[in-house]
């Protein structure tokens, strides 16, 4: 019976199914295409960090990503290294201990990963950069930049206010800075300080230095301010290098001094803060008759500054000889009065110090069959300089002090960041050329939405769109004769507001 029953039943869901018509039914479901929010979305703050191999620069490089703040949404991602616009996020779950130790060589307890299995955020964007985000836990991750694992942690948007406050002058603001709302990004904002050195011969000298004339310069300097909303710019000229410190603004400045039979220039640093105070001047020992010392700046950055100083003196022998020194000196020391250069193993690594070593031998006529000495341990006559298109590392070998003799050599290594906290070389020279023939040199911001065009006679600001520069610049400034650039110093976002009010106020 229960099987006619059936059979029935079916028979009729045949016939009332048969009996529909499908032509217009729509089975489908139409959903709206989501917009992904990643698990890491939102404000952070880096507050600890952990090196994979010692070496004594880790604080220096650490000081670009101490306490600052890192923004990841849907549109920007902004780490101290990078800004990555529309950024593209993956999500992928690994076995910690097999990713943790292939990656970093250590366990993942070390790191403070306690589960067996971690979630992974890669971070890509048009530009082909890419960054990895190791979540801890919901509140706290991981993120590893040159060989430092730092350490990053979630905080309310309502702690942004005060922490900006007290970050608002601290070091170089590349990626420091934050978008306050995804309708900003609609308008971005960089701000460069340049700063220029003018060369020029001596008009009067006192006759007893006549044979040192063709060696005896004058050095002045000055700084352009380059601020741009992303569609207009305004160029201020400040009369002394107005230098971007972790502890605020401050006034670099050098003075010649002379008399009957002495030459001297006098290179000081002070906070801007401390006007009224006296500040250390260097004055080099003045021994047993005449002697001249002229200084100029080839470059200046955060930290520290090199000098390049040409001049004679006498020896603790009262022997009389010239010198052409190249030197790298903390930026405190000027400030202290001491003014003492740095070795070059302060600030590279071993195998880099080999590459330089080998230089030097070669300079030396030194061989690999004799026993081979490191010349790197005390070797202090290394600077930073402007090669078209990018800052370069040279090294000066003093061969002979009684001729004067010192050979000059281009060390094929990357300027660290202990010294330089970016280079931007986001557009090639040879790029720009193909724009503005007679160009020179370019800098380009940390946003890729401004290019400074050098030329003999003028700076060209250019807006950047895409992988080209506008048509046309959208402002000039003529530039001095035999001027050259010792200093690039970028703000990004908000930080392009605070370092302009900054500029204003001073040149009250």
């Amino acid at each position: 019976m229960k099987k006619i029953f059936g059979l029935i039943s079916m028979f009729i869901m045949i016939i009332l199914l048969v009996g529909c018509k499908y032509d217009n039914i729509d089975l489908s479901v139409k959903a709206k295409e989501p917009i992904t929010t990643p698990i890491i979305n939102g404000q952070w703050i880096v507050d600890g960090y952990r090196p994979l191999e010692k070496s004594d620069d880790l604080n220096e490089s650490y000081n670009v990503w101490n306490k600052s703040i890192i923004t990841i949404n849907t549109q920007v991602a902004i780490f101290p290294n990078n800004t990555y616009k529309n950024p593209k996020y993956k999500l992928k779950v690994v076995e910690a201990e097999n990713y943790i130790l292939k990656k970093y060589g250590i366990e993942p307890k070390e790191l403070g990963i306690n589960d067996e299995r971690i979630s992974i955020i890669s971070i890509s964007s048009d530009e082909h950069y890419y960054e990895d985000v190791l979540l801890i836990d919901n509140d706290n991750a991981i993120v590893e930049s040159n060989n430092i694992i730092y350490y990053i942690s979630r905080i309310d948007s309502n702690d942004i206010d005060e922490l900006k406050e007290k970050q608002n002058q601290k070091g170089v603001a590349i990626g420091n800075s934050k978008y306050s709302d995804e309708s900003d990004l609609t308008k971005e904002k960089s701000g460069v300080f340049i700063g220029l050195k003018e060369t020029t011969k001596m008009d009067t000298y006192p006759l007893i230095f006549k044979n040192y004339i063709d060696k005896m310069n004058n050095f002045s300097y000055r700084t352009l301010w380059v601020n741009f909303d992303g569609e207009n710019v305004e160029i201020k000229e400040i009369p002394y290098i107005f230098l971007v410190r972790k502890n605020g603004f401050w006034k670099v400045e050098s003075e010649r001094v002379s008399g009957n039979d002495y030459i001297q220039d006098n290179i000081t640093a002070i906070p801007l803060n401390k006007k009224d105070e006296e500040n250390n001047i260097i004055k080099r020992e003045i021994r047993n008759g005449w002697t001249y010392g002229t200084a100029e700046i080839n470059f200046i950055a955060n930290d520290y500054m090199c000098v390049e100083t040409h001049g004679n003196n006498v020896d603790y022998e009262n022997e009389k000889f010239d010198y052409e020194n190249l030197e790298t000196v903390p930026i405190d020391t000027v400030y202290s009065g001491e003014m003492k250069s740095i070795s070059i193993s302060k600030v590279l690594s071993k195998e880099q110090l080999e590459i330089v070593n080998e230089e030097i031998m070669r300079i030396n006529n030194k061989t690999e069959s004799v026993n081979k000495d490191d010349y790197t341990k005390d070797f202090w006559g290394f600077g930073v300089e402007r090669v078209p298109g990018k800052w370069g590392l040279k090294g000066r070998v003093n061969q002979d002090l009684t001729n004067n003799d010192y050979a000059d050599f281009q060390i094929p290594i990357d300027v660290p960041q202990t010294l330089l906290k970016y280079d931007s070389v986001y557009l090639p020279l040879a790029k720009i050329k193909e724009q503005v023939p007679r160009a020179k040199d370019v800098i380009c911001s940390p946003n890729k939405d401004m290019a400074v065009v050098f030329t003999d006679e003028k700076i060209l600001v250019y807006k950047i769109v895409g992988t080209n520069l506008s048509d046309a610049p959208l402002s000039e400034f003529d530039l001095k004769e035999n001027e050259k650039l010792i200093m690039a110093e970028w703000a990004t976002g908000d930080y392009v507001d605070q370092w302009d009010k900054e500029v204003n106020e001073n040149l009250k």
